[in-house]
């Protein structure tokens, strides 16, 4: 997918599209490299000014371990007060040698600079949102023919990955008692974002159970997120050649990568909703790597604080939640997949 922003008003319309939902007092740092956005940071702005030092230590190593050339800076918010946390974070970032073109802070309707005084950039009133998350902006049309549109909270996304408990239950009674396997048919058809995908119950169940098997999580991880996890030579010679069927069936498709990626992360999200608890630690992680590999990381978070709830002592899960607690991402996102210019 490329989506070409040409000003800062494309860029506030494209922001809750990048993060996944419409962010409400929160920065958002977004990462660039060559013209193309990388990385898309979110972080709650603080509450108070006592919260400032810690937050910006926190938000000065998260960014500088991803920045690129440059970094643009929005705080979503209409309390100009907490927006003015970003002013120390730009000279910071600035500091570090990293350039930090716009810093800009969006309310509901309108945005302005940060440091606009008022007549000679913005109006007092702030530059009215072109749409904002709407489709009166031809920004938003583009993200929604490509099957991308946020919800309007981080809380209405996060119901969008809780558990089906009425799934869950079903799932659970079709289980059988075979042996533990790769399923790599039922994967693969999961890969095929091409084609449609009617799982049934044991489908599910079989799918979900396949995860216990780490290597065989893995190597699954490493499909759906190439060449940024663990590599060709990583994985048991077993894996690796099972792995080859799953990573052809996701080659098979006609539809873009940014859309069969969609479709995909849709995919597993179904998947791990509907799988019993015992299964849905393991689940939720493969959702959680694929989601950061695409960039979406306020999914990835959901989805790893859905696993943990699943399980608290889930390694994977775990040690990935800790890394992006502390700006280190666990899988590097592939650049070729935020071509927004």
């Amino acid at each position: 997918m490329t989506i070409r922003l040409s000003t800062i008003d494309d860029l506030v319309t494209a922001l809750p599209y990048l993060v996944g939902f419409e962010p409400e007092s929160s920065a958002v740092l977004v990462c660039v490299q060559g013209g193309v956005c990388g990385d898309i940071l979110r972080v709650d702005l603080p509450r108070s000014t006592r919260d400032n030092k810690g937050w910006l230590d926190i938000a000065e190593r998260a960014t500088t371990r991803r920045a690129r050339d440059q970094v643009l800076l929005a705080a979503f918010t209409d309390d100009p007060a907490r927006a003015r946390v970003l002013g120390p974070l730009e000279r910071r970032l600035r500091a570090a040698g990293v350039d930090v073109p716009h810093v800009v802070v969006v309310g509901a309707t309108s945005y302005r600079h940060l440091s606009c005084a008022g007549s000679s950039c913005c109006p007092l009133s702030g530059r009215p949102r072109a749409g904002g998350a709407s489709l009166a902006s031809s920004i938003a049309a583009e993200f929604v023919v490509q099957g991308c549109a946020p919800v309007p909270t981080r809380g209405a996304l996060e119901a969008t990955l809780a558990p089906d408990l009425g799934a869950r239950a079903r799932v659970e009674a079709a289980a059988d008692a075979g042996p533990l396997g790769f399923e790599v048919m039922r994967w693969c058809q999961v890969a095929r974002t091409s084609q449609v995908w009617e799982p049934t119950d044991l489908d599910r169940w079989r799918l979900g159970l396949s995860l216990l098997d780490r290597n065989w999580r893995d190597a699954l991880i490493d499909a759906f997120a190439p060449d940024c996890y663990l590599g060709p030579d990583a994985l048991p010679g077993r894996h690796a050649a099972a792995i080859g069927e799953v990573r052809q069936a996701l080659r098979a498709g006609d539809v873009g990568q940014w859309r069969a990626q969609q479709v995909l992360i849709s995919r597993l999200t179904d998947l791990a909703r509907q799988v019993p608890a015992e299964l849905a630690a393991g689940t939720y992680t493969v959702l959680a790597m694929t989601a950061l590999a695409s960039g979406q990381g306020a999914l990835a978070n959901i989805a790893l604080d859905q696993a943990l709830t699943a399980d608290p002592d889930y390694v994977l899960a775990s040690m990935a939640a800790r890394m992006l607690a502390h700006g280190v991402a666990p899988v590097p996102p592939r650049m070729e997949r935020a071509d927004v210019r």
